[in-house]
């Protein structure tokens, strides 16, 4: 299910090749709870989000999933 949510952690484990996070947590708006570590899209790994950033993403049944976008947008911090 797509949803909308805020940043409540950025993983410190794994990192890209960058040296950038590759998993955040998201507490979800519409159900109130914490995701399992989602995965941060490459154009948002250096320094776009941090934690309290609304962001779209998208949860599946067994609770993987990935963060899509910001909610605003925008691809920088």
């Amino acid at each position: 299910m797509i949803q909308r949510g805020e940043i409540s952690t950025i993983e410190e484990r794994p990192l890209d090749k960058d040296g950038n996070p590759t998993l955040a947590r998201v507490l979800s708006e519409h159900s109130g709870v914490i995701t399992k570590p989602l995965t941060i899209p490459r154009g948002l790994r250096a320094g776009a989000l941090h934690k309290g950033v609304r962001v779209i993403f998208v949860e599946f049944v067994d609770r993987s999933g990935a963060i899509l976008m910001r909610a605003d947008g925008e691809t920088e911090g």
